[in-house]
């Protein structure tokens, strides 16, 4: 199963899970494995507020956006240094460097502070990392609809255009991306029009995306639930939790800031196609 087959504009219906369980109930993929990251009960004697934005720093360390706009380190515990308040409304970690959007202005953080580069076209951009030094910046348009565009070598470029619907999640890998607007998965490279992969009927909108270029599967979450799909076949991984995802190494992590949780799954490249995956019942886990 290669990762090439992953990028195919497919339309698929997903209809294979009617059964969500109870209220409570956490299930997890029959053979994966997790780790708490984060618990309700750590979250609530954080001296900080969590929001759904984070990224893996060098592998495997999370960085968190406060609801002030700072940075927390989860693994020391303890904020990044910050000379004055850093007032961060979005971040993304690109080529070593942590880049932070606040208001209408892109920079990146250095020496406790953001040093401020580049006015933005707007406000309440959000921004993704692409390959080298590639920059995504997406959210509203200007006439309504939603827009992503490109910023590489200091130029910005429009890549893509919604008019109508608001772009809810997106992610790169290569110069390949892949963004959501409400039900449906879209694709799109430089120089290609955007193609539909994936619609996931009755699931609401999809609150976020996570492509793993080592499994070749692409992750999305929606309501209760977090999916993987491959060569365009979607099965549920992981029930119970309101996940934002991010990939790193061969790990899945998943934030519920609402619940105060944070998780790793691993074990997920195991994973194959051809129907329902068979789950466990991790509920225990998950009491404190």
């Amino acid at each position: 199963m290669t990762p090439a087959r992953l990028w195919a504009a497919l339309l698929i219906v997903l209809s294979l899970f009617p059964s969500r369980g109870a209220a409570g109930e956490v299930h997890l993929w029959r053979d994966a494995e997790l780790t708490h990251l984060l618990t309700p009960a750590e979250a609530a004697r954080l001296p900080v507020g969590l929001t759904p934005h984070f990224e893996i720093a060098g592998g495997s360390s999370a960085l968190l956006l406060t609801q002030d706009g700072g940075l927390f380190d989860l693994r020391k515990r303890a904020p990044l240094p910050s000379q004055a308040p850093l007032r961060i409304d979005a971040f993304t970690i690109s080529a070593g460097l942590i880049v932070a959007v606040r208001g209408d202005v892109l920079g990146w953080y250095e020496n406790g502070k953001v040093q401020d580069r580049l006015r933005l076209p707007g406000k309440g951009l959000q921004v993704a990392s692409g390959p080298g030094q590639r920059l995504y910046l997406w959210g509203q348009g200007p006439s309504g609809g939603s827009t992503v565009r490109l910023l590489e070598s200091g130029r910005a470029s429009m890549l893509i255009e919604v008019p109508k619907g608001r772009i809810s999640a997106l992610t790169a890998i290569g110069e390949r991306l892949f963004y959501a607007v409400d039900s449906a998965i879209y694709t799109v490279a430089k120089g290609e029009r955007a193609g539909l992969l994936f619609v996931a009927s009755g699931e609401g909108t999809i609150r976020s995306l996570a492509a793993d270029p080592y499994a070749g599967m692409l992750y999305f979450s929606s309501g209760r639930e977090v999916y993987a799909m491959r060569a365009g076949t979607a099965v549920s991984i992981l029930r119970g939790v309101e996940g934002y995802l991010r990939c790193s190494g061969n790990a899945l992590y998943v934030l519920d800031p609402k619940a105060g949780r944070m998780i790793r799954v691993t074990g997920l490249g195991r994973l194959t196609g051809g129907g329902a995956a068979e789950m466990r019942d991790v509920s225990g886990g998950f009491k404190e």
